[in-house]
């Protein structure tokens, strides 16, 4: 689970930071709990972008918005790199800027990140990697790749049966969420969730024996609604961020739960 890619979304730090307390702490009574701890090693990167989400505290309210890294490069006026269009996944081609003064700036190049290196390296190292939430804000969707088209990916069916559920469940808690492939809100390339679900990265997501794992990646777009509202749309009252927390708690034990119940027959491959 990955939070603060985009610093300016602070809301999405404290539901990383929730999810880790209440997994710390859980009751050994609670079985569903009781058997994830057991059985999965669930990796938490609470603030992807660390340096962008210093500026945003330091240099508050001026770099409140900021959205990129802090990367320089030679004379080059502008700084910073959108993390999420520097995936090397038909980088550089839909949704992203080759303007290093542009918001969406996809990087000189895929992986020019050191953030994006640490994070793609990382998961490497650790597989077979068998799902990842990706947390963002805002407008309350869950979303699947891919993002830099709008056809539908290969094994939609299975990408949407997990967001419909990590949807669902967060709704039964608080506020109404939706499932969406992400290319039909909008076009995005060189995104988490599309590098992970790129064959380059099921090719090497694999266990001791072998077998591969096509992962399940998600983006969730946290509160508010997104209609009407504008870059407001960031700047989350205090009071919203426990309820935050505790109505997208419920969707992610949800879906580590459906990602061990279909490890074996929509997951992993022979």
């Amino acid at each position: 689970m990955q939070c603060l890619l985009h610093p300016r979304e602070w809301i999405s730090g404290p539901v990383c930071m929730y999810i880790a307390y209440m997994l710390a702490t859980a009751d050994k009574t609670n079985t569903i709990l009781t058997r994830i701890l057991n059985e999965v090693e669930i990796i938490m990167v609470p603030i992807a972008n660390p340096d962008g989400y210093e500026l945003t505290w330091t240099e508050y309210p001026k770099f409140r918005l900021w959205r990129k890294n802090l990367s320089k490069r030679g004379n080059i006026k502008c700084v910073g790199v959108d993390l999420n269009r520097n995936f090397n996944v038909k980088w550089g081609e839909y949704g992203s800027s080759d303007d290093p003064c542009s918001e969406t700036y996809q990087g000189p190049f895929a992986n020019s990140e050191t953030e994006i290196k640490a994070i793609s390296q990382f998961l490497q190292d650790n597989k077979p990697v068998l799902g990842a939430i990706d947390f963002h804000s805002f407008s309350q969707i869950v979303v699947y790749p891919y993002g830099w088209t709008t056809s539908s990916p290969e094994n939609e069916q299975h990408l949407r049966y997990f967001a419909d559920w990590v949807a669902s469940s967060a709704s039964q808690v608080g506020s109404q969420y939706t499932a969406v492939q992400m290319g039909s809100v909008y076009l995005a390339s060189g995104t988490f969730g599309d590098w992970m679900y790129s064959r380059e990265f099921q090719q090497s997501n694999t266990d001791m024996y072998g077998f591969k794992y096509r992962p399940i990646p998600l983006t969730v777009e946290l509160k508010p609604l997104s209609e009407n509202i504008g870059i407001n749309g960031f700047l989350v009252s205090p009071e919203q961020i426990l309820p935050t927390c505790e109505e997208v708690f419920p969707s992610v034990i949800k879906f580590v739960s459906l990602l061990l119940e279909n490890e074996d027959s929509w997951i992993r491959k022979t």
